[in-house]
């Protein structure tokens, strides 16, 4: 989307009021949803402006609490509901922003303490592509392209400390988390530029395969109940089906094409 947005809340029928909200800014690009105190809040950042809004989705229909300006070029969000935080990768800083919410009584507040980065990529050569938390907000993993890394940062204590940066194929951008009881935890890496889907061990940190693919993968999610996923593939058009059957470094491979 790539037009100016205003911030609408339920005065959005009023032509005066709409001239006193806040704007999004163009391209509104990232969103995440997290729980501050018992309000499911829905989070929106804008990468040309980098304004950060808030609404309470509570009711079904978004109502604006209110928004935080970032460094330039907000381009993925991760959401931490325990903690009432929000993390937010940039595309055109070398920085991952840390933003504190809270709800009290009827006032929302969104604070940026400190912002923080990866020692291996601190001569920035490009940004973060995608941030996802596991372990209950304990851990923060973000892709990175140049280098191509996964990089996992220990953020349990509230002060984000890097722990470790894993080698990728070329163009790593979504991933998502397998844990299985039987073999192990993993993380499946959509990686773009290589045309393929690497598997890396969260145990060991290593990459442990790498599958050839399509044309740009670059967005994974798993199929609810089954031992799949589907990955979209950006330039060549197409869904391809991604299923294991055992150990998912063995037996991880495309079942299926669907254009």
């Amino acid at each position: 989307c790539a037009q100016d947005h205003i911030l609408f809340d339920k005065t959005e029928r009023d032509d005066k009021a709409k001239q006193d909200l806040p704007r999004l800014g163009e391209n509104a690009f990232a969103a995440c949803v997290a729980t501050i105190k018992k309000v499911p809040v829905l989070f929106v950042a804008s990468v040309s402006e980098s304004f950060l809004a808030a609404y309470d989705i509570s009711t079904g229909m978004p109502d604006y609490l209110g928004h935080i300006q970032l460094n330039y070029g907000v381009n993925t969000l991760a959401c931490d509901s325990d903690n009432q935080r929000v993390y937010a990768g940039h595309g055109n800083t070398n920085l991952v922003d840390v933003v504190d919410a809270d709800i009290s009584g009827k006032d929302f507040v969104m604070n940026r303490p400190f912002g923080f980065s990866a020692p291996m990529t601190s001569t920035k050569r490009d940004y973060f592509r995608r941030l996802k938390l596991t372990g209950k907000g304990s851990r923060l993993y973000a892709t990175y392209r140049s280098p191509a890394l996964l990089l996992d940062f220990d953020v349990s204590n509230g002060n984000p400390e890097f722990v470790d940066g894993i080698d990728l194929p070329p163009g790593p951008a979504d991933f998502l988390f397998l844990d299985d009881p039987d073999y192990g935890k993993y993380a499946i890496v959509a990686c773009s530029e290589d045309g393929s889907v690497a598997v890396v061990s969260m145990d060991t940190h290593e990459l442990m395969k790498r599958i050839r693919l399509c044309r740009d993968p670059y967005r994974l999610v798993r199929i609810p109940g089954q031992k799949k996923i589907a990955v979209s593939c950006f330039r060549s058009g197409s869904v391809a089906v991604l299923k294991w059957t055992g150990n998912p470094v063995t037996t991880l491979k495309a079942e299926d094409f669907i254009k």
